[in-house]
């Protein structure tokens, strides 16, 4: 099958096999040692990270600096894997020893998951989390007359009274203005972890619980791509790509983000897809949907591969269980949509592309009279206003990124299993570098295609959005000023940000002009 695609494995040569094993195996126990090493580095100085406590005694450097040196034995380990095979024994001990390390350790920059828990212990007492925001149970004025919000503000305010460990969790809630923005799906991940962790654990052993549950989800993906990689006749060793990427390290096992849930429904839709089962590949993909929208990008490319009866399957499947999985916001549902269209239209970080793309708009906008700078977006009932520039940059967003999700599922029933996989990756890749936020979770999803993209560089991309943990940085010790921009943030937002992608774009074209200029000559000769 392999030869067919023309897809060899990766294997060393046989007659080299004893003579380079010994040095192979070195590098591998160096490697791992290291990698291991600064886990533990990073899980210590993670304590220097106390919530609403220290700023400008935060050890930001040292962390981004140990996560550069994480991501340089990353490219070595990638190099490796993917001139010889690797250790698959290895590969998988070392991930999962990595992540125990870091599942203890204290959140770094990062305080999204005290929403989580939140989530669970709320869903927990029966009431829907999308109902209230934290403001809203602080505001007593906010019951009014309607009685059943007074029963279940009480009840939540009798939730924060039963624990000290609850009540930490509720005040550290970010963003406390709005409910909740999390799908349906991960609402019920929260749930369960309510139901597995006692209230009255202290709030940092709470999260190292629900830290501990995304873990599963990550090695489970971890797993998933081993499979993958059985399906495409590639080496188990790339598995190596994600289990030892410190970005998926960093995010999943010690800043907790729920990411890792759609990542693993989403990567065993492209499983069960290549292996025909077009109904799991439904239940997967609504899943998957029903964790992060993002999803439904492949849609179009499960469909595609699987021929019509099974597009039917997996496209009636997927909505089904999307539609069903939507009906739990219940009452909450108005609520959930302003949230959502205030999240995707006010916005915006750690962007490139986007940002120029929206000056564009901004500019276009002042010089054309009959275009008003600020725009009215509804759903349903909800309603925002936003800038013409943003919404500008979104529309050319959505179009280029559906364009590709429609042409890679193109031809894709005539191709190998590992272009599958590729092909997954591209629309995937290009809504994280087009999009408005760039936080770096938001590229979890896409490291476990990085074993059958064409071009290695994108091996680098994980290694320098660490960079973007700077921005605290440069905010805590230049609040007014910095380079001459009026604050560090600015100076971050335009410079920094510009240095981070700028290095990857740069890395990408020379790899792709080399390579192309290889191929034409190739082609003369």
């Amino acid at each position: 099958m392999a030869e067919k695609y023309g897809e060899t494995p990766i294997n060393p040569p046989a007659g080299e096999t004893a003579r380079t094993q010994p040095e192979g195996a070195r590098f591998w126990i160096i490697a791992a040692t290291v990698l291991l090493g600064i886990c533990a580095l990073v899980s210590y100085l993670s304590f220097g990270f106390v919530h609403g406590e220290g700023y400008e005694e935060r050890p930001i450097v040292e962390i981004v600096t140990l996560l550069g040196l994480a991501g340089v034995v990353y490219l070595f380990s990638a190099a490796r894997a993917c001139s010889s095979s690797a250790p698959l024994r290895t590969v998988i001990v070392v991930s999962i020893l990595a992540r125990v390390i870091l599942v203890i350790s204290t959140p770094i920059q990062e305080d999204d998951l005290y929403r989580y828990i939140w989530d669970g212990r709320v869903r927990a007492e029966g009431i829907n989390p999308y109902q209230y925001s934290p403001n809203n149970i602080e505001d007593i004025d906010f019951i009014g007359d309607n009685q059943r919000a007074d029963v279940e503000i009480h009840k939540l305010n009798r939730l924060i009274d039963r624990s000290r460990g609850v009540a930490d969790v509720f005040s550290r809630i970010n963003n406390r203005e709005y409910a909740t923005i999390y799908p349906p799906v991960a609402q019920t991940v929260f749930a369960g972890f309510a139901l597995i962790v006692p209230e009255d654990w202290s709030a940092l052993n709470q999260v190292r619980g629900l830290k501990a549950i995304l873990c599963l989800f990550d090695i489970g993906t971890l797993f998933v791509l081993i499979r993958l990689l059985q399906l495409t006749r590639r080496p188990l060793g790339l598995a190596v790509l994600y289990g030892w990427c410190p970005l998926v390290l960093k995010e999943i096992a010690n800043s907790g983000h729920m990411d890792s849930i759609p990542t693993f429904f989403l990567l065993g839709a492209v499983v069960v897809a290549l292996e025909c089962r077009s109904l799991v590949c439904g239940v997967f993909l609504g899943l998957a949907i029903g964790a992060k929208f993002y999803a439904l990008l492949l849609l179009p490319l499960f469909c595609r591969r699987l021929g019509w009866g099974g597009a039917l399957v997996v496209a009636s499947t997927s909505f089904l269980l999307m539609v069903t999985t939507h009906i739990a916001v219940g009452e909450g549902t108005e609520r959930y949509r302003a949230t959502l269209l205030e999240f995707s239209l006010l916005w915006e970080n750690n962007d490139f592309i986007f940002a120029w793309m929206q000056a564009v708009g901004d500019r276009i906008a002042v010089h054309v009279d009959a275009i008003r700078p600020t725009v009215v977006v509804a759903l349903g009932l909800a309603q925002t206003t936003t800038t013409f520039g943003f919404m500008f940059a979104v529309v050319i967003v959505g179009v280029v990124v559906m364009a590709m999700s429609i042409f890679v599922a193109r031809g894709v029933h005539q191709v190998s299993p590992a272009e599958v996989a590729r092909r997954a990756f591209i629309p995937l890749a290009a809504l994280f570098l087009l999009g408005p936020i760039g936080f770096p979770w938001y590229f979890v999803s896409c490291i476990p295609f990085l074993p059958f993209v064409r071009l290695s560089s994108w091996y680098v991309l994980p290694c320098l959005l660490s960079l973007y943990y700077l921005r605290f940085w440069w905010d805590y010790h230049y609040e007014d000023g910095f380079g001459g921009f009026a604050s560090g943030v600015d100076f971050f937002d335009y410079v920094v940000t510009a240095i981070e992608f700028g290095i990857f774009f740069v890395l990408l074209a020379g790899e792709r002009f080399y390579l192309g200029g290889r191929l034409s000559g190739r082609i003369s000769n």
